[in-house]
């Protein structure tokens, strides 16, 4: 049974079979191998054991929806965040929804986006930061 962030076995299925921007031969492997171990981890069961902060974000039309070739499976990012904010709020994670133009999975990962979410984020858990 997946848990509150992961996502259910055919979304992962699907990761496994189109990986999207990775290329290589032993970026597709690894990629398949996290996301096959991870198909059955029920990540409520550490929740309890993760004593930093913890940050969710999405953007308000990150969903993606893969047609026939791909399974007809919808990854629904923002709709999984959305179902789960109350829990995961309950269980010490941050949630936020990026709104805006058409801001969809491609624009919410992009710098611009996240950048002025996670350096004040970053400010508020001073802890957490790693200097190298």
């Amino acid at each position: 049974m997946p848990g509150v962030m992961l996502p259910n076995v055919k979304t992962l299925r699907l990761l496994l079979a189109c990986p999207g921007r990775i290329t290589t031969g032993n970026q597709v492997k690894s990629t398949g191998k996290l996301n096959q171990s991870l198909a059955d981890f029920d990540d409520r069961s550490i929740q309890h054991k993760l004593n930093i902060p913890k940050l969710a974000f999405a953007g308000e039309k990150a969903t993606i929806i893969y047609g026939e070739n791909f399974g007809n499976v919808t990854v629904d990012m923002v709709g999984l965040l959305k179902k789960n904010r109350k829990k995961l709020t309950e269980l010490g994670w941050d949630v936020e929804i990026f709104i805006g133009s058409d801001m969809d999975h491609t624009k919410a990962m992009q710098p611009a986006a996240v950048l002025p979410l996670i350096k004040p984020w970053f400010m508020r858990h001073p802890s957490f930061i790693i200097v190298l």
